[in-house]
């Protein structure tokens, strides 16, 4: 199973949040890790990456109640539920679409060594 993991970002800190766990263990290791990691993030930015994870607007007040002792800033949220999307626009939150994986580039050609001479 994944754990919440916080990463630096250019805009601040990203906190993963991974959807496999019910929704009161994301919380507990959520706190944890924030706990663990406040001397270093007090005052950040943050976005939150939800993945798939469905939340009601209420859900993620909560989440976002847990930062408010961080002094976390939420700024957006990555997130592909429909659910999320609409609760954290409903919480004055940007969404963002998670960065899609790039497309196996296609083979290239090798260079031929073009038709064979006549002797």
């Amino acid at each position: 199973m994944r754990e919440v993991t916080i990463k630096g970002v250019r805009q601040g800190i990203l906190l993963v949040l991974p959807d496999e766990q019910d929704l009161e263990a994301l919380r507990a290791q959520l706190n944890d890790k924030l706990s663990a990691a406040s001397g270093l993030i007090a005052g950040a930015k943050a976005q939150l990456d939800l993945g798939e994870r469905p939340l009601t607007e209420p859900e993620l007040k909560v989440i976002l109640g847990q930062l408010e002792p961080f002094k976390l800033e939420a700024t957006a949220v990555i997130a592909t539920a429909e659910a999320t999307k609409a609760a954290a626009e409903a919480c004055g939150l940007s969404v963002t679409a998670p960065p899609s994986v790039p497309a196996a580039e296609p083979e290239r050609m090798r260079p031929s060594a073009g038709p064979a001479a006549d002797p």
